[in-house]
């Protein structure tokens, strides 16, 4: 139950590697998650947490919007 999340997917834009998600998703553990598994260490920033490519430009950003929900985008 450690990761466990439902996902509500908004929408997203783009094609193949200019592509841009959004939406919210319901955190069981309270916790914001990286539901995208990207592969790095997520760093506070404004209201949220995001993580960045070091060599690219893909990025991913939650934030908590009350209790145990949460918005994201993800660049890709």
């Amino acid at each position: 139950m450690e990761d466990e999340f439902i996902e509500f997917n908004c929408g997203g834009s783009g094609f193949g590697p200019s592509t841009s998600y959004y939406g919210f998703y319901y955190s069981a553990n309270g916790k914001p998650l990286d539901i995208f598994g990207v592969d790095g260490i997520m760093t506070d920033i404004e209201k949220g947490l995001i993580w960045e490519e070091e060599d690219g430009e893909d990025n991913y950003y939650t934030e908590k919007i009350i209790s145990n929900i949460y918005y994201y985008e993800a660049n890709f």
